[in-house]
């Protein structure tokens, strides 16, 4: 259901939540990009048979909560730091997908859109010592705010093993 072929092999996904400040943005009657995203994930693991492993980075989630400090470019915004903001906030395993919601109802949109970092290190890091197939879907609004050059890193993916979904909200 997630354009995933299932093998004999383990199965290890990685959802990977667009947390920036763009995803604050209006889809009409109401919705946020965010509310959207949200509810994209959920319906993803609804339908993912429960012997899949499954785990959780955001990107561009701020340590301050949207609606504080002043909005983006408030004294305390850091552009450098901002462009550091991606983090693995449920690792990949089995009986994680009530962590994984409860987490993602928490994500306040506020930061810049280290997309790019975000999917390096999800290569690099959060699949690292995982047997089996590994899958990022990324659910994101597509637009990487620093400088970075997201295409180059997703070409380097299959190096890691890994393929990719993008949904672009």
């Amino acid at each position: 259901q997630v354009g995933v072929e299932r093998q004999a092999q383990p199965l290890n996904i990685l959802f990977i939540v667009d947390g920036s400040r763009s995803m604050l943005e209006g889809l009409g009657q109401g919705t946020q990009k965010m509310d959207a995203a949200k509810q994209v994930l959920q319906n993803a693991i609804a339908r993912i048979p429960s012997d899949v492993n499954l785990g959780l980075r955001v990107f561009g989630q701020s340590s301050m909560p949207s609606g504080g400090g002043g909005g983006l470019f408030s004294a305390g915004f850091n552009a450098a730091t901002e462009c550091q903001n991606t983090a693995l906030w449920v690792p990949i395993g089995r009986g994680n997908r009530r962590s994984i919601i409860e987490k993602v109802r928490q994500i306040k949109p506020f930061g810049m859109t280290p997309l790019a970092l975000a999917i390096e290190q999800a290569a690099s890091q959060d699949f690292r010592g995982l047997e089996g197939q590994k899958v990022i879907i990324l659910i994101t609004d597509g637009a990487e705010s620093c400088l970075r050059d997201p295409c180059a890193v997703i070409r380097e993916l299959p190096r890691y093993g890994i393929q990719i979904k993008v949904d672009v909200v």
